[in-house]
């Protein structure tokens, strides 16, 4: 249940509806500086996430590329 208006700490009183306890919730909005784009963390992750790709793809492959040739 929440009330609205409360008179202390300028927030709506939220009644837990367990316990019958009441209390006021105060909260700031926060403004956070992100970075839209392109950088340099996502060149890295894409690197490794290319190099662990080759790592689990690339020796199956060689090895059905050899076995191909050993047989013709």
């Amino acid at each position: 249940m929440t009330l609205l208006g409360a008179t202390e700490g300028g927030g709506p009183i939220v009644c837990d509806q367990d316990t019958g306890i009441c209390s006021n919730v105060v909260a700031a909005p926060v403004s956070v500086d992100a970075e839209t784009g392109w950088g340099a963390e996502q060149t890295i992750a894409a690197v490794a996430i290319a190099l662990l790709a080759s790592v689990v793809l690339v020796p199956p492959m060689a090895a059905r590329l050899v076995r191909e040739r050993r047989r013709a």
